[in-house]
């Protein structure tokens, strides 16, 4: 098969080889490895092709020292080559041969001078492909090595001036920073993501901004609070929405793990509660109260008042899934600053945007809804009292409303405050007013969440 005239046999024989190997005498190991050497050089592309792939396997299965009389010699040739797309098949040898030269020892000394090579080569595609093995060489090199000597050639791909190279090389980065472990390191990476961060390609600044906060969470306080944030301000002022998503993903990450942050970030991040596109306004209200904890470390009380503004604003907004996670970030809000401040400060202002009785006849119904989304998930963190007080009145004049989809949201609310009231309040406001609805409505969804309600009343102690 491997001297066949068609090349039909010729790339059929190469996945046998590896297996064949280890298992014939030394002659016949001796013939494969000729044989397997002339196919590597055949003229039919499709069997050269077929040779590379299986070059790594055949390598690991011949052991340390017939690999550095043979198959090393063979990957270099493989470099030389003319074509980008055969040199490209060296990379992919070197990570499999890995599994043979697996200690840093073997690794400097057989493979790391390969991959020196392939990092200066001409080609992009190759260079692309290296940036993306790079990771899984610093793992066997170890620490001190993928600090000393893999990280720059790391940081030089960054720099590419091919976009293909630096998309590659930034979605690795935080794999590579993790195996390098340096300080030093990690400083100089930053320094090269402030140019990256406004680099020509959206998919460049897009991945930078996706790994700002695993950078930071590996960094110092110094470091993050100096260099990275410097790239993250610039990130969220980016043109492309995806960017000042994944910004702030990165900031909401990081925001646990510091007690304070400089007031010029939290004045930044105000703007993007009215950002354009509402993934982006989804992902601020997701963070608000990382951003709020942040704001209290740093004693800024103005940033504080703007963010509830904000997301009591984000109540009225137009695409559903932001009202609700406004609801979500409001309850946290609660949770965060304390239930008093919540009847006192938030709910006051909130209810008056979504009250039935604030609004004329014609209002949108849909402000009442989301004002019933906001009692249920606030009333988690208010007492019996406080829910009676502020909620009920609200739950009650709700299941009267007169558009159908309120009264259903009414009945799911009263189900969720039930639970939370004393019996007395449970008996004497909420059953009268569920047993109301019962009577003269129609829809079979209202009935049926009103007379779940019923139900858990009943069941109360």
């Amino acid at each position: 098969m491997a001297t066949a005239e068609w090349f039909q046999p010729r790339v059929s024989v190469c996945p046998l080889f590896p297996k064949a190997y280890p298992k014939v005498g030394e002659q016949s190991q001796e013939k494969i490895v000729k044989w397997f050497s002339s196919l590597c050089k055949d003229e039919n592309p499709m069997v050269k092709k077929a040779a590379l792939v299986n070059m790594g396997k055949l390598s690991n299965s011949m052991g340390k020292k017939k690999i550095g009389e043979t198959m090393l010699v063979k990957l270099k040739d493989v470099c030389e080559e003319d074509s980008d797309l055969v040199r490209l098949f060296a990379v992919d040898i070197c990570k499999e041969m890995l599994e043979t030269f697996n200690d840093t020892k073997e690794f400097t000394s057989n493979l790391w001078p390969i991959i020196k090579q392939l990092s200066e080569d001409s080609s992009w595609r190759v260079r692309k492909e290296l940036a993306t093995s790079l990771p899984k060489f610093a793992k066997t090199a170890g620490q001190a090595m993928a600090a000393k000597e893999i990280l720059p050639i790391f940081v030089a791909l960054l720099q590419d001036r091919e976009s293909e190279v630096k998309i590659a090389a930034t979605a690795n980065l935080v794999k590579l920073c993790e195996e390098c472990k340096s300080k030093e390191g990690l400083v100089q990476v930053v320094h090269v993501l402030r140019d990256l961060i406004e680099d020509a390609s959206q998919v460049v600044r897009a991945s930078v901004s996706k790994s700002l906060g695993d950078l930071a969470i590996m960094s110092d306080g110094k470091t993050t609070e100096g260099l990275i944030f410097d790239v993250m301000k610039l990130a969220v002022k980016d043109e492309d929405s995806v960017v000042r998503c994944n910004t702030l993903e990165s900031i909401q990450r990081i925001a646990g793990n510091l007690k304070s942050a400089p007031a010029t970030l939290l004045q930044v991040l105000q703007p993007f509660a009215s950002d354009p596109k509402w993934r982006v306004r989804r992902e601020y209200l997701k963070a608000s109260t990382a951003f709020a904890a942040i704001a209290a470390g740093s004693d800024n009380d103005g940033y504080d008042s703007k963010l509830t503004s904000n997301l009591i604003e984000c109540l009225s907004d137009h695409i559903s899934s932001i009202r609700e996670e406004a609801c979500v970030q409001l309850a946290a809000l609660v949770k965060l600053k304390g239930n008093t401040w919540g009847v006192k400060k938030l709910l006051p202002e909130a209810l008056k945007s979504v009250s039935q009785t604030d609004l004329a006849e014609q209002s949108n119904y849909i402000t009442r809804m989301t004002g019933l989304i906001l009692l249920e998930n606030v009333s988690q963190h208010l007492s019996a009292q406080q829910i009676t007080e502020h909620v009920c009145p609200f739950v009650e004049q709700c299941l009267k409303d007169g558009v159908e989809n309120v009264r259903f949201k009414a009945a799911r609310a009263a189900a969720t405050i039930i639970p939370l009231l004393s019996k007395k309040v449970v008996r004497e406001r909420i059953v009268p007013a569920l047993e109301a609805v019962q009577k003269g409505e129609q829809d079979t969804d209202i009935l049926f969440f009103s007379e779940q309600a019923l139900h858990i009343a009943s069941q109360k102690k």
